[in-house]
């Protein structure tokens, strides 16, 4: 990680460029972008804001992140990097649940929920892992906007490894 911070701190490359080098140095399941469907998820979240927020989501998802993904990429955790502090963020509470939703995918039904922390998009869950399912497009069967955040990454990633309830 430390050769990323040093190439993005001292060398000013086109980020097209930064994210093959950087995705040639750290191999794997995680990246510098989100998937079309986590972007897609996160549009559709977001369609429920009023205007200033949604304006600063964008403004948030125009930054550089860093996207990890664990457990098959059921916990997806979105990673403002280095310059965190310079990260405009949400009027929401602190820890929010910006929506829950019921998805079809590929004959398969998920539940994905997608969490705020400090004002920033912090991380979607899914039930299932999404990469193949969700590469055929999905559709929204239902949703609830709003609401009290409902894990923590580590109780999110306990459930999903463990099967354990709070």
């Amino acid at each position: 990680m430390m050769i990323g911070r040093i190439l993005w701190t001292t060398i000013s490359l086109p980020f097209t460029l930064l994210d093959l080098v950087l995705t040639f140095l750290f191999p794997g399941d995680n990246g510098w972008s989100l998937r079309k469907y986590e972007r897609d998820l996160i549009d559709a979240a977001v369609s429920n804001l009023d205007t200033e927020n949604k304006a600063i989501v964008r403004r948030q998802l125009q930054r550089l992140f860093f996207v990890e993904r664990l457990l098959d990429g059921r916990v997806t955790h979105i990673h403002f990097q280095w310059r965190r502090g310079t990260v405009e963020r949400m009027k929401l509470p602190k820890e929010y649940n910006l929506a829950k939703f019921k998805v079809g995918a590929s004959g398969q039904k998920f539940s994905v929920s997608i969490g705020i922390f400090d004002g920033l998009i912090y991380s979607l869950h899914f039930s299932k892992p999404p990469k193949v399912a969700f590469s055929h497009g999905f559709e929204i069967l239902d949703a609830i906007y709003g609401g009290p955040y409902d894990d923590t990454l580590t109780q999110a990633i306990d459930r999903l490894e463990h099967g354990k309830q709070r």
